[in-house]
């Protein structure tokens, strides 16, 4: 069989690993175990490690839409997953290169190539992004440096870019989506966009001194105070929304849970680890919808002293009630 070696340590450091293996310890040993976001391969890693050779149990399929991850994870000594196009009846990790709400067509396309069905045992999303995309500074992620506000997780798969959002939209659509997306009041999101449309009138984005111009504005609006220590920065929410609206990270969500549901085997479980009240709405709005309960599981103090990216992580635990 493949993928047989331990895996070592990575660039990027998972949240609420030791919870989600515990997790993913008691799910039923058939069927898939889907990690819908890669990433740097961490969690995936541990998974294959800790579940798929430990247990010799379910296969592990992995997806994102952004492989600059996966072609880190070459250069250190470590099983590496096989790509779709690849992948034989033998493959017990398995990498799809796609946008995660795609995945009633991966089920059929890793089914089709390995002959081991399309039902899942276990759904894993972490729904933040990664260390290694936020030092990328030409892709426009962080607020810190300089470069164009491209913020898309694939530009092969989104033809918009955030520079695109802010030269195009009208006045009302800006301000909606910044509502939209991370729940901005109304007088924020209304200053937050003159400002923008004052900016793009004197130079349009879509240059490498768009983060700079962005960050400026976000300092112009919301100020930062005297002995604010430990105060959400200006620009988070304006980088996160358009981050958001970009990708379509919350149409996303909604597409790929109703799936997940459908092929999802009694006894199986979704973890979805949320990072703003934008993804908790869709996860809590499904769960209702579906008349199931969701354990939430948060972070330890001494993880988030560690690693300070948990600080706002929730991991909703929805499991499939055996019958």
């Amino acid at each position: 069989m493949e993928n047989t070696a331990s895996p070592k340590k990575l660039y990027h450091r998972p949240v609420l690993l030791q919870e989600t293996l515990e997790e993913l310890a008691v799910v039923p040993k058939e069927g898939w175990i889907v990690d819908g976001t890669f990433g740097d391969g961490g969690h995936s890693s541990a998974i294959f490690e800790h579940r798929i050779n430990a247990y010799k149990a379910n296969r592990l399929l992995s997806i994102d839409w952004d492989l600059s991850g996966y072609e880190a994870l070459k250069t250190h000594e470590q099983p590496l997953p096989t790509l779709l196009a690849s992948a034989t009846k033998d493959s017990t990790w398995v990498l799809v290169n796609d946008n995660f709400a795609h995945l009633k067509t991966m089920l059929r396309d890793v089914s089709n190539k390995t002959g081991y069905g399309d039902k899942i045992a276990a759904l894993f999303l972490d729904l933040g992004i990664s260390s290694r995309q936020l030092v990328q500074k030409q892709r426009g992620f962080s607020f810190t440096g300089s470069g164009k506000a491209d913020m898309r997780m694939n530009p092969e798969m989104y033809a918009i870019a955030a520079y695109d959002l802010l030269n195009l939209l009208p006045y009302t659509k800006l301000t909606q989506l910044f509502r939209n997306t991370v729940g901005m009041p109304g007088p924020l999101g209304a200053k937050l966009t003159r400002e923008i449309i004052a900016a793009r009138y004197e130079k349009q984005f879509g240059h490498t001194d768009d983060i700079e111009r962005l960050t400026n504005i976000a300092y112009n609006v919301v100020p930062i105070r005297a002995n604010s220590r430990g105060r959400i920065h200006p620009a988070t929410l304006l980088f996160l929304a358009l981050r958001i609206a970009v990708n379509t990270e919350l149409q996303n969500l909604q597409e790929i849970l109703p799936i997940a549901l459908e092929k999802l085997v009694q006894g199986g479980v979704m973890l979805v680890m949320t990072y703003h009240s934008g993804e908790e709405d869709i996860v809590t709005q499904f769960t209702t919808a579906n008349a199931m309960k969701a354990e939430v599981i948060a972070p330890s103090p001494r993880e988030i002293r560690g690693n300070p990216r948990a600080r706002s992580a929730k991991l909703y635990v929805i499991k499939r009630a055996k019958r």
